[in-house]
């Protein structure tokens, strides 16, 4: 009887934490709305789509492929289908940010970011490639040119330790990109696995 006390209270602090998440997410797009000069008593149509000049603007083909739209950009090294790549799992340091050029990393330092990952996931949804990943990809590409500047570490010149080492920084992040993005994996993959194991009693 105390299992099923214990996992009926890792389920409802599972649950507050998910609410919480749900409830700054929210919060978060109302504030980028608002920086965007969003009106919510602008007049929209039954489908919540802009009516008057908007509507025509749409109609003229204005604003579409608009790169300051984030729905209509496409990101740098963007690959069909990439999002939902949950074999490897997800990897703590993105393949976005490890990749690039500038960083000019040796084979042996792209072989433990490629390793340095959750593992498969069970739940492959939660590694999309959506704005919440973005954000983690350009927090941890900051993270990654501080570490290499306070470290002095030059193009090509990381060290399969020093690779390591950061991507543990990574896992362990405070920074609020990196951290709620890896707490979305870890807690869909609870939360898959709670319903998995419910499933089977």
């Amino acid at each position: 009887m105390t299992g099923v006390n214990e996992e009926r209270t890792l389920l409802a602090e599972l649950k507050f934490q998910l609410v919480s998440v749900l409830w700054e997410l929210k919060f978060r797009r109302l504030v980028r709305a608002l920086k965007a000069n969003f009106n919510p008593a602008q007049p929209r149509d039954e489908h919540g789509r802009w009516t008057d000049e908007n509507r025509r603007k749409i109609a003229r083909g204005e604003g579409i492929n608009d790169s300051r739209i984030i729905s209509d950009a496409t990101p740098d090294g963007w690959i069909l289908g990439a999002e939902y790549a949950a074999a490897d799992g997800h990897h703590f340091v993105p393949r976005g940010v490890f990749g690039k050029e500038k960083y000019g990393f040796t084979s042996e330092v792209l072989e433990i970011f490629k390793k340095e990952t959750t593992g498969q996931l069970k739940d492959p949804t939660s590694n999309r490639y959506d704005t919440m990943h973005r954000e983690y990809n350009d927090a941890v590409e900051e993270a990654l040119d501080r570490f290499m500047k306070n470290n002095s570490i030059g193009r090509g010149q990381m060290t399969p330790d020093e690779a390591r080492s950061f991507a543990s920084e990574i896992r362990r992040s405070d920074e609020p990109r990196i951290r709620q993005f890896n707490r979305r994996v870890y807690m869909r993959e609870i939360m898959r696995s709670l319903r998995y194991f419910r499933g089977r009693e």
